[in-house]
């Protein structure tokens, strides 16, 4: 028998559907086709295909042209997955309904639907921003339709940035290609993050600030380890991959500096001596004796 808790190998892969926060399983057994599009220029989309002839009030009629179901500004979820790991890959409202009726196949239905952002390209404004950062206008943007922003990126504060005739999404995209990040939706949640954020970040030095541990968040150095599953990264928490007490060197972003190459023969040894489950105490204590009180870690010091 399987372990408990082992992922099975095999599941269903036709993906869940709800409408305003309800399973709906006839549309998600009348599903056809399904195409779901998300880029770093924000506006995820999704286009669903649906059968739309069938049983229906003990007779054989339309599916769905009564808008029961599906209608206009309904809220439209794609879930894809293990049942028991489910994870959500568009959250929008249906924005177009499209009638098809091929030669040789049943009535089909299409479905178009967009994220949240859909409202903020709506209406073209002409507009001025006064001794404000590029945070602190996409910040206002978001509150004004309801979005909580979460901004990580830096940027200057102008003395007057314009929004000419444009729509609130583009302009936002025009301040994000800016400031060299991208932006996205999770929910009511406005994202935008630098590009040198989720790029890899590597050691620059010798000198070690800390001990791979539990508690810690450095991602990357699974990123830089296993670097064909760092796609995983939102959804797996990998970090026990890398072992306790591997030493973390200074480390900055890899687009900004080159790389020092750590030697193997210090991370062996400080996982060696690092207990599991680990903390960096130990191993700090061990090191400590390496070096004076004012000096830094190194690996010259082991």
């Amino acid at each position: 028998m399987p372990n408990e808790g082992q992922q099975a190998p095999f599941y269903p892969s036709r993906p869940i559907l709800k409408l305003d926060g309800q399973d709906n399983p006839a549309l998600s057994d009348a599903l056809l086709t399904l195409f779901v599009e998300e880029t770093t220029l924000g506006l995820a989309r999704c286009e669903a295909h649906f059968g739309n002839w069938g049983p229906k009030n003990n007779s054989v009629d339309f599916l769905f042209f009564d808008r029961q179901a599906i209608d206009f500004g309904k809220e439209l979820s794609v879930k894809v997955g293990p049942a028991d790991s489910t994870a959500e890959i568009f959250k929008g409202r249906i924005a177009g309904i499209e009638a098809q009726y091929p030669s040789q196949r049943d009535p089909e239905l299409s479905v178009l639907a967009e994220d949240r952002f859909q409202d903020l390209r709506m209406e073209r404004r002409t507009r001025s921003f006064e001794n404000m950062s590029d945070s602190d206008v996409i910040s206002t943007i978001a509150s004004q339709h309801g979005l909580t922003p979460q901004v990580d990126a830096n940027g200057p504060t102008y003395r007057v940035l314009t929004q000419l005739n444009q729509s609130d999404l583009a302009f936002l995209r025009e301040r994000a290609a800016a400031i060299d990040a991208e932006l996205w939706l999770d929910d009511r949640t406005l994202h935008v993050q630098a590009h040198t954020k989720s790029h890899a970040w590597h050691f620059i030095s010798d000198r070690i600030v800390d001990f791979h541990h539990p508690e810690a968040s450095y991602f990357w150095l699974e990123w830089n380890r296993y670097p064909l599953e760092k796609h995983a990264w939102l959804t797996r928490d990998f970090r026990a991959r890398v072992p306790w007490g591997t030493p973390v060197y200074e480390f900055q972003p890899a687009l900004l500096q080159a790389g020092y190459q750590d030697d193997p023969d210090v991370t062996r040894y400080a996982t060696d001596q690092t207990p599991r489950p680990a903390t960096i105490a130990n191993v700090a204590i061990e090191m400590a004796s390496a070096r004076s009180p004012r000096q830094p870690y190194t690996s010259g010091a082991l």
